[in-house]
């Protein structure tokens, strides 16, 4: 579930692939047939501020692709197919593997170059997350190493071009298994 095959190119965003369930699909919803975002589709119906800090586990409702059924840790949103932990007096997203992606709609307040930070972490080293914003490749995180899961880092800040306005955010897990993201920051 939750895994529906790769995104395929809409009318100027992404359209959910078919099959599985949860974010990614079937005869389910788009998860954003255009860009720019709609607020309707954001968690809680409210788009994340750019400049600002989005909470990971704060995605999307529709906006996710993960590749195991339900949530592995069981914390917060224990109605999605995404593992989410509880971390320090928050949550985190755990288990992030390859090709795992979480979608948020967020609204930028002037277009511009911005510093992005990432709070996470994985014992092993060379874990990157990539980010992109509709269809538009941004940039790659660098996920600290930690010693022990539960910890997370903030690594070096990565610079990002944004538009302005309402779009939708992702955030893939690149090419090797296993990190956990808290939140990004976007400055």
């Amino acid at each position: 579930p939750g895994t529906g095959g790769d995104p395929v190119p809409g009318a100027g965003g992404i359209v959910a692939a078919t099959g599985g369930s949860g974010g990614t699909g079937g005869d389910g919803p788009v998860v954003h047939p255009t860009c720019p975002g709609d607020a309707a589709n954001a968690y809680q119906g409210t788009a994340r501020a750019i400049p600002g800090t989005i909470e990971a586990e704060d995605f999307d409702p529709e906006g996710y692709s993960d590749t195991t059924p339900g949530n592995e840790d069981g914390a917060y949103r224990t109605d999605v197919d995404v593992d989410i932990k509880a971390l320090g007096d928050g949550y985190a997203i755990s288990w992030f593997v390859s090709g795992e992606w979480l979608e948020f709609t967020v609204d930028v307040a002037t277009e511009g170059d911005y510093e992005v930070t990432a709070r996470a972490g994985a014992v092993e080293a060379g874990r990157t997350l990539e980010l992109s914003s509709c269809e538009d490749a941004l940039g790659t995180i660098a996920v600290p190493r930690i010693d022990d899961w539960g910890q997370v880092k903030t690594p070096e800040p990565v610079i990002v071009h944004l538009k302005p306005g309402g779009q939708v955010f992702r955030v893939t897990v690149g090419a090797l298994h296993y990190g956990d993201l808290d939140s990004l920051t976007f400055e």
